[in-house]
């Protein structure tokens, strides 16, 4: 009787455990996954994703393939991603290629890495709570101050017509 008592305990333990820490989800090499990934946790990616990933951390392997919208707090690129990459920290390796525009808080580039994209620093970020208890970041663009229009200091000089001749040469 005791023993069925301890062994419960620890099975409870245990599912207590999992459930208040973050996993780590793997696509491994050789898998090709079709559609969006969505994590509270980490991701890594050695296979092939054809979707948006929505996720605290992705990694990209070097043999990784990520083709879609990339959603994270931290973003480590090894391999290729074909796409918008949008997080607070992107790291890309000198054996990362990304084909797409990257807004990003911190960015940081080994030579070697190859970007064909626009690099845009992130605007305001503000915390929004989805479904349930689960926080997310979303971008919010701050609308631009309309500048006042600036009036020419300089006037263009009139030039006269071919054939007349101005005032001041007249005798």
């Amino acid at each position: 009787m005791f023993f069925k008592a301890k062994a419960k305990l620890q099975v409870r333990d245990m599912s207590e455990n999992t459930a208040s820490t973050n996993s780590l989800s793997i696509v491994s090499g050789g898998l090709s996954i079709e559609g969006k990934l969505i994590s509270d946790g980490e991701i890594q990616v050695d296979g092939s994703v054809k979707g948006d990933i929505d996720c605290q951390v992705l990694t990209i392997g070097v043999s990784g393939l990520v083709v879609g919208e990339v959603i994270a707090e931290a973003v480590r690129v090894y391999g290729k991603v074909e796409g918008k990459i949008q997080a607070k920290s992107v790291f890309l390796a000198s054996t990362a290629s990304v084909f797409g525009d990257m807004l990003h808080d911190s960015l940081a580039i080994e030579p070697g890495a190859s970007l064909e994209g626009h690099c845009k620093r992130l605007p305001e970020i503000e915390d929004v709570q989805l479904s349930g208890t689960v926080l997310k970041s979303r971008v919010v663009e701050k609308t631009p101050v309309k500048m006042p229009r600036i009036v020419k200091p300089f006037k263009k000089p009139v030039v006269p017509s071919i054939g007349t001749k101005p005032d001041a040469l007249t005798n």
